[in-house]
């Protein structure tokens, strides 16, 4: 008989194989075992040459060792199963593309390997279910078979008894657009009724969709019924859950809800049971694993770490996944923030991006001269507002977008077409139709992207006094955009920046309103008619939080927007609520100082009390 940690090698090499870049804790909750035993067995695993770790740069992953299975692993484990090499690399997603796929995307790599250690943890208490399965499936190429629908990252199967409940898991991304939901979606109804479909129409194994946050919950719910009700079919068996309810109360919690409904439910009561999964899906080899036993080390490639340095400053004879891999290797954490910061925000300069992201000027100034020497930031030099000497001001390139497009899974063209971003591209696919426009209007750009980074220097002042103000998120015009409906009709509004203020402990939602005095009285009044109807449609209490925050140019100006705002109050009178000014006492006096009127007159006042 093997010893224990001969068995525990073999285990960890199998579990290595179905969720890649596992870290220490969450093999230990798959392996039922506890930490020491699972560093243990990385650690000779490690030793003999088949697996090895990265340390993610990124600013919502902990900077922890992500361990995976080198070629010599690969090796080991087809060895150890009596199957040949092709076959493991066919069966798992452990090949060179799919690991470099995942390390341009680690975020979901290790969000989807916490949500199955989560599960194989707490459904270890009960006797009459286990984690039968658990796996992440290619996502650079469809498996054998298409025995899966596209557009899922993993697949899982429950099992208690003679029953088996499968289902597949997709992971929703926060920067993903819309319209890439709704492709996945069409993907899933298209799948449904293919011929290369092994599961009947009714026994397809249930969706669950993680999603950043109720926002895009509500998207994908649309999406979907929208989908069913065009082919005029049912929906399909999909169950949305946010990823913070997800990891608070636990993947098998009450978190699940129906695209149609409110009501959450757990998982094991969302899950359909079935006596057999088809056999093309193919869980495991027919030979069980076999005890893996130490053998000399085999040469593997160069480690993901070494080839990721070389390969970033180098980028010729690189094909586009290697090259985004190395990039997403390469550049640090606080270089993947400024790049946020640059593509949600184009020309920024060093300083304004210094004050958004709490670094030094100096620092900020070399971290984007590195972001720039990789090709993933360029900068204009242009005079604004009356500058002597103008900053250079930073933008996002298409490498950059390449990036991020592959962080969150979207296909490049996609994601700069119809995403949020606005990047410095060919406009020949319309990705560079946004950042063009910015530079048309390149004075009221950089107005609303100073109003902001003044107000973020002024909060950090007022909290050096003792006092509780933060700018807590900062929302593009691409982003802040909604579209809702109210009294019988659509409406839109479309603010040059949305963002959320904390004052001494309330939190407010702001909406500005840069103006230049260039729109016509009658685009003034549906303006503010929008906005009008937008703060009535929100519930009391959060209308109640709600600022609007016009800075125009002149008195007069400022006179004709009161006027407007009066005549459209009659449909809401929330627009009382609208504070203006002007961005000459907002450049004297700060704009948390008392220099706001409100529509209907009166003295000025703050606009946050």
């Amino acid at each position: 008989m093997a010893a224990p940690g001969v068995l525990a090698r073999g285990c960890a090499l199998l579990w290595l194989a179905r969720l890649p870049f596992l870290e220490e804790e969450g093999l230990a909750a798959l392996l039922g075992v506890d930490g020491f035993m699972a560093q243990k067995a990385l650690a000779s695993l490690r030793e003999a040459g088949w697996t090895d770790w990265v340390i993610p740069t990124s600013p919502e992953l902990d900077p922890r060792r992500f361990y995976y299975l080198t070629e010599g692993g690969v090796h080991t484990l087809a060895r150890a199963m009596g199957a040949s090499r092709e076959d493991i690399e066919s069966r798992y997603a452990i090949g060179r593309r799919e690991l470099l796929a995942r390390v341009a995307r680690l975020e979901t790599a290790a969000a989807l390997n916490a949500f199955f250690a989560d599960i194989a943890e707490v459904i270890r208490e009960d006797e009459e279910v286990s984690l039968d399965e658990a796996r992440s499936l290619p996502w650079t190429r469809c498996p054998g078979g298409r025995w899966c629908p596209p557009g899922v990252e993993a697949y899982a199967a429950l099992r208690s008894g003679c029953w088996q409940a499968p289902f597949f898991v997709a992971w929703d991304r926060a920067g993903a657009p819309m319209a890439h939901r709704r492709t996945r979606v069409a993907g899933w109804y298209a799948y449904l009724v293919s011929e290369g479909n092994p599961w009947s129409v009714e026994g397809l194994p249930p969706i669950l969709v993680v999603c950043p946050s109720e926002r895009e919950a509500t998207q994908w719910a649309l999406a979907i019924e929208s989908s069913a009700d065009r082919r005029r079919i049912a929906p399909l068996a999909v169950y949305i859950g946010t990823a913070s309810e997800v990891f608070r109360l636990g993947a098998l919690g009450a978190v699940w809800r129906r695209p149609d409904g409110h009501r959450r439910a757990t998982l094991i009561d969302r899950l359909r049971w079935v006596s057999e999964a088809p056999r093309q899906v193919g869980v495991e080899p027919s030979l069980p694993l076999v005890p893996v036993e130490p053998c000399q080390r085999r040469p593997h490639r160069r480690e993901l770490r070494e080839w990721a340095r070389q390969a970033a400053t180098d980028p010729r004879s690189l094909k586009p996944g290697e090259r985004v891999a190395a990039l997403a290797l390469s550049t640090s954490t606080t270089q993947k923030e400024l790049l946020e910061w640059v593509g949600h925000h184009p020309f920024l300069s060093a300083a304004d991006l210094a004050i958004l992201s709490g670094l030094r000027e100096a620092g900020t100034e070399r971290l984007l001269a590195g972001l720039a020497r990789l090709g993933l930031v360029d900068f204009a030099v242009r005079p604004a507002g009356g500058d002597s000497s103008p900053a250079s001001r930073y933008f996002l390139t298409d490498e950059g977008l390449r990036l991020l497009a592959a962080r969150d899974g979207v296909p490049h063209r996609r994601y700069g077409r119809h995403g949020v971003l606005a990047v410095g591209a060919s406009t020949r696919d319309g990705q560079g139709q946004r950042l063009a426009g910015l530079q048309r209007h390149f004075e009221h750009t950089i107005g609303v992207n100073s109003f902001v980074v003044k107000l973020a220097t002024e909060a950090a002042t007022l909290r050096a006094t003792g006092q509780d103000h933060r700018l807590v998120h900062w929302l593009s015009a691409a982003e802040a955009q909604e579209w809702f409906r109210w009294n019988g009709r659509w409406w839109h509004v479309w603010p040059d920046a949305r963002f959320l203020y904390r004052a001494n402990g309330v939190e407010l939602d702001v909406f500005l309103e840069w103006d230049r005095g260039t729109m016509r009285r009658r685009d003034y009044l549906e303006k503010f008619r929008a906005y009008g109807s937008f703060f009535a449609s929100r519930q009391a209490g959060h209308f109640a939080r709600c600022r609007l925050l016009v800075v125009t140019t002149t008195p007069a100006a400022e006179r004709r927007i009161a006027e407007v705002i009066q005549s459209a109050a009659g449909t809401a009178p929330a627009l009382l609520v609208a504070h203006l000014t002007t961005a000459s006492r907002r450049e004297l006096a700060g704009a948390l100082g008392e220099i706001w009127r409100l529509a209907d007159g009166g003295g000025r006042q703050t606009w946050w009390r």
